[in-house]
């Protein structure tokens, strides 16, 4: 044997690897951001107490009920060797390296173009920042949908081949990660096949035995979903599913709050819905000019995607009226039908059909050097500016997701916010004086205790490692407990910029979640009650003991 042909097929073998490593890189530089991410100090934190229940003991949240046992059960034990932040860029890069190869793996089903793999998802990128609807990612933080995503992408893989089999197993896998994930992709599928019912020849015995198959893999991640509602009662319900739909997570579930509508509204934006419906006029336009087999199977599972969304829509326009009227059972269900995310589907589908139809028509024999030329150029620029965005936005949640701006010494708001975009100008400082304030607490007090810090922070038990009363971001997934929250984050709201304002709320928010320490940001022209001791202080934030 040659040299030649030797090192042609030590080529062959590396190029596969080459590749993943060339996407894992691109993921990287797209959401490579400080630990924690936008949801990691939530999924880690409830994965390490699942582990050591000691660790944070008595929080409210983490001892809620657990939706996602399969992560917990399958990732989750690595919290108890390493570190949040360690486990976090684990988990990261797990995830990654698991979406590289199960991209390439459903490329290389739909075209044979060396590059096609990581030249789509320089594309796809991008598209899934700038292109959504209803908030939902692919590439970021470790969570349980990052395991239930590469399942997907090697199930369409399956199904554009033809092997439809081998699709619903992995599609169980998927929904026993995230049953949402993996649901919604059943049915994206199912509407594929029935589209395709004459050229498919579907033996409908089969279908069923493999749908049971399916099932039975999911059963991990439906029967946690199902025990959510399992012991409360018609009433919890009701107002579990009011508070989850409209008060908590509106933005990911309810049409109309996608966008702010209102031109004279201080926050009108009609970004999202703009941006998501070009790329759906695209997708309408021009998906339909190839025309293989296996392309028209990815056509028709897109499509499905879309389907579910206008159900969505349906549902939304159709259940409207209910608001108007004062009946319990209407709003309860509009509210129950509108939490399953009907657009987390094609929030993804539309941008992953895109990217490679991206690739695929212009590495074909007709297309001209100039439209490969500027798709791959859109892909760096649309890269390079989503991982700007997206990067400042993932940073440490502790900078970007607390509303401190009116309890802030007042030198310290004139110097560092600015009047024209409300944002900080500095924001590193809140972060330097929050980390030392969660590092004293953890140094200085018991572990069995709880803290009361302002609503919408979301990582103190990342740094600080004790409980806390409420945070806005912590909600948790069963009906009791939700209830529960909406009554905690409304006791803690109503104590104001400063606490003290109220003594009587104060008392009472002390004594009904036994509250020892208190967090809170410093305001110098303010004096604090006699229920407490200062027992630290930085420059932007205090810590108090309850007496």
């Amino acid at each position: 044997m040659s040299n030649k042909s030797v090192a042609a097929r030590i080529g062959s073998a590396l190029l596969p690897w080459l590749e993943i490593v060339a996407i894992v890189g691109l993921c990287y530089l797209f959401a490579g951001s400080p630990t924690p991410s936008v949801n990691e100090a939530h999924y880690l934190a409830k994965a390490k107490h699942y582990w050591q229940p000691e660790w944070c003991k008595g929080d409210f949240f983490l001892e809620s009920a657990d939706a996602h046992e399969v992560f917990y059960w399958t990732f989750g034990w690595m919290t108890k060797h390493y570190s949040l932040p360690a486990t976090a860029w684990i988990g990261r890069l797990l995830v990654w390296f698991l979406f590289a190869a199960s991209w390439r793996r459903m490329v290389r089903a739909i075209t044979n173009v060396r590059g096609a793999a990581w030249l789509s998802v320089l594309c796809l990128l991008p598209l899934t920042y700038y292109g959504h609807l209803a908030g939902e990612w692919l590439i970021g933080g470790i969570e349980a949908k990052g395991f239930a995503y590469p399942l997907l992408f090697l199930a369409i893989a399956k199904a554009v081949e033809g092997k439809w089999w081998q699709a619903w197993p992995l599609l169980g896998l998927a929904s026993s990660f995230h049953i949402l994930v993996g649901g919604w992709a059943v049915i994206a599928f199912l509407f594929a096949l029935f589209m395709r019912r004459d050229e498919e020849q579907v033996n409908y015995t089969e279908l069923a035995i493999w749908l049971v198959v399916g099932g039975l893999l999911a059963l991990p991640g439906l029967i946690p979903a199902l025990q959510l509602t399992a012991d409360a009662t018609a009433e919890e319900i009701r107002e579990a599913n009011i508070t989850y739909t409209f008060r908590r997570l509106s933005h990911h579930l309810v049409p109309y709050r996608f966008a702010q509508w209102n031109p004279f509204a201080p926050k009108f934006n009609v970004t999202r819905p703009l941006s998501f419906g070009l790329l759906c006029l695209l997708w309408w336009r021009f998906a339909g000019s190839i025309r293989t087999p296996r392309w028209q199977r990815l056509q028709m599972i897109v499509n499905g995607s879309l389907v579910i969304a206008a159900c969505g829509l349906m549902v939304e326009l159709l259940s409207s009226p209910f608001d108007h009227f004062q009946i319990p059972y209407l709003s309860n269900m509009r509210a129950s039908l509108l939490r399953f995310y009907w657009f987390r589907m094609s929030d993804m589908m539309i941008p992953v059909g895109l990217a490679l139809f991206a690739i695929v028509r212009v590495r074909q024999p007709t297309a001209r050097v100039w439209q490969v030329a500027l798709t791959l150029l859109l892909g760096m620029m649309g890269l390079f500016l989503a991982s700007q965005q997206y990067g400042y936005a993932a940073r440490s949640m502790s900078i970007q997701q607390q509303h401190w701006k009116e309890t802030l010494p007042d030198a310290f708001r004139s110097s560092n916010w600015s009047r024209t975009t409300g944002e900080l100008t500095e924001p590193d400082r809140i972060d330097e004086d929050w980390l030392d304030v969660c590092n004293w607490i953890r140094d200085n007090t018991p572990p069995v205790c709880t803290v009361l810090t302002p609503v919408r922070q979301q990582t103190f038990k990342w740094y600080a490692q004790r409980p806390d009363v409420v945070t806005w971001k912590d909600v948790p997934q069963d009906a009791a407990a939700i209830v529960a929250w909406w009554e905690r984050r409304r006791a803690v709201h109503k104590l104001g910029d400063w606490p003290w304002e109220n003594p009587e709320q104060l008392a009472n928010v002390l004594s009904s979640y036994g509250v020892t320490h208190i967090v809170w940001p410093t305001t110098t022209y303010k004096p604090y009650g006699d229920e407490v001791e200062q027992v630290y202080a930085n420059e932007l934030f205090r810590v108090f003991e309850v007496r």
